[in-house]
């Protein structure tokens, strides 16, 4: 379970993890799905093959896909309209590639640690809203490493943030 090995021993380039690979659909996809599979957890997995039928799901489950999937849209979009014009990220790529870009970084802040772009050329706005937001929701990892403990966590703080929302609005 740890992909530090991915960037620590720096074969192919020192401390470049995922960036030669940035506009390359089949590794960051696929790196992406086993990570969101690996971080849904086996609770929800057990779930999802057990009882087919999603009215079925116990709300737990649905949280757990929705949370999920809100983040990485939102992150997505959030990233790619921070970077679209960034020349040192993602501003030189076909819009396909920022897309493709996007979507691995807003999955990866939260959960896998990889970098498919240069962390120290993103804007500012990335680097202390969105990247800092993702961690809080899924700083699970330092607190506990059971996964079904994590998407409680992840639930918690997401209610937080918009019990925080409201607040402030």
């Amino acid at each position: 379970f740890c992909n530090a090995g991915f960037d620590c021993f720096g074969f192919i380039e020192p401390n470049a993890s995922m960036t030669i690979f940035a506009k390359d659909p089949t590794i960051l996809l696929t790196l992406s799905v086993l990570t969101i599979i690996g971080g849904l957890g086996f609770v929800v997995w057990d779930e999802v093959i057990r009882v087919r039928n999603p009215k079925k799901w116990s709300v737990y489950t649905k949280l757990v896909l929705i949370i999920t999937a809100s983040l990485l849209v939102i992150g997505t979009a959030g990233f790619m309209i921070a970077e679209y014009n960034n020349v040192d990220t993602i501003g030189t790529m076909t819009f396909g590639q920022k897309l493709l870009s996007s979507f691995f970084q807003s999955m990866t802040c939260r959960t896998a640690g990889f970098a498919s772009i240069d962390q120290a050329s993103l804007t500012y706005s990335i680097q202390d809203n969105e990247t800092a937001i993702k961690q809080y929701i899924n700083a699970k990892r330092y607190i506990n490493k059971d996964v079904a403990g994590e998407n409680i966590k992840k639930i918690d703080k997401f209610i937080n943030i918009i019990e925080f929302n409201n607040i402030i609005y």
